[in-house]
């Protein structure tokens, strides 16, 4: 952990020591003793860490689709590029 401005840098290896010491209701308790602007920098993260690899995953998806059903032709997609 490293002093940064007015907080606290954790590195990769220090950050993963301290949440996996703590139990969810204790990470709970923690947030709430934040101020609204340090709330905000989490849900931010938070966020950013859940949709991290939403892309990815939604086109894995598509490429793993076996059911034919929802497969286009490449007909059908050139009709479809050519509405737009």
């Amino acid at each position: 952990m490293r002093r940064r401005g007015k907080g606290f840098h954790l590195d990769g290896s220090s950050f993963r020591h301290i949440v996996f010491c703590m139990s969810v209701e204790d990470i709970k308790k923690g947030l709430v003793s934040l101020s609204e602007a340090e709330q905000k920098q989490v849900t931010a993260f938070l966020f950013h860490l859940r949709h991290m690899n939403a892309p990815q995953d939604a086109v894995a998806d598509r490429l793993s689709d076996t059911d034919p059903s929802h497969w286009v032709s490449p007909e059908d997609f050139e009709k479809q590029l050519d509405r737009r």
